[in-house]
């Protein structure tokens, strides 16, 4: 009867110990800690005439850079409707190249023309200010 409590209790403390053995437990919490910030959704939108005709708007990553898609060299207006951002627009699609902006919410652009970039545009990228 002895040596079965004391086999059950040595069992019980190396199920627990096994189950409870940390792996690196300082990486997840960080990994675990960035993927639960708030994320704010950014919202970019491109039109296809001056003042804003026909218009697209965008949902991008921030600090990735996104197509243009139907509107690619297409572009004649543009403007961010998220405070706190900023965004570029590039004549390349890996957005390289010419770049123009800053776009903010306070700073649109109804007219692309006005900074020669009226149909020119390929890709952009969104940054939080």
């Amino acid at each position: 009867m002895l040596a079965l409590s004391v086999f059950g209790l040595v069992a019980s403390a190396l199920i627990g110990t096994v189950a409870a053995a940390p792996v690196d437990s300082a990486a997840p919490a960080v990994e675990m800690e960035a993927s639960l910030a708030r994320r704010e959704v950014v919202r970019f939108q491109g039109c296809d005439a001056n003042n804003y005709g026909t218009c697209t708007t965008f949902l991008p990553e921030e600090n990735r850079c996104s197509s243009l898609l139907g509107l690619v060299r297409k572009l004649s207006s543009v403007k961010v409707l998220t405070p706190n951002f900023q965004c570029f627009i590039w004549d390349k699609a890996d957005c390289t190249g010419n770049r123009g902006g800053p776009i903010r919410i306070d700073n649109p652009h109804p007219n692309l023309g006005d900074y020669n970039w009226n149909d020119k545009a390929v890709a952009f990228a969104c940054y939080r200010l």
